[in-house]
């Protein structure tokens, strides 16, 4: 008993540094890593979702709907494909090519910033 006493602060130390880090949410995202996620979003026709994906300084951050997105992405069936290269990345769904420059939005943490189709900006996106 005399041996729990001792050992009980020490376990809820170690608990609360546990709990302190170990379930830390991580507050990085690639470039990689944000494609995938919108390529998701698009291949599941999940629209609500691509929002995440987006800078929060982008123009069009505030201004694309569900609808807007799928009006844009909505071609083909789950064929959105993409490479990421640096700051950038091509896509390609349904025939058209997309161009998207990836932006840190917060430190380490990447988001589309600018989305163009076939080499043009996507006017809402101006």
């Amino acid at each position: 008993m005399k041996a729990l006493k001792r050992a009980l602060p020490v376990l809820l130390i170690a608990l609360a540094a546990f709990f302190a880090t170990g379930c830390k949410q991580e507050d990085t995202r690639t470039q990689d890593e944000c494609m995938t996620q919108f390529a998701a979003a698009v291949n599941s026709q999940s629209w609500g979702d691509i929002k995440d994906c987006t800078s929060s300084d982008a123009n069009f951050y505030n201004l694309m709907s569900s609808d807007s997105w799928e009006n844009y992405f909505g071609v083909g069936d789950g064929d959105f494909t993409y490479t990421v290269s640096g700051n950038s990345a091509t896509g390609e769904k349904g025939g058209i090519t997309y161009t998207f420059t990836l932006a840190e939005d917060g430190k380490d943490y990447y988001a589309i910033s600018e989305i163009y189709e076939e080499g043009l900006v996507i006017p809402i996106f101006q």
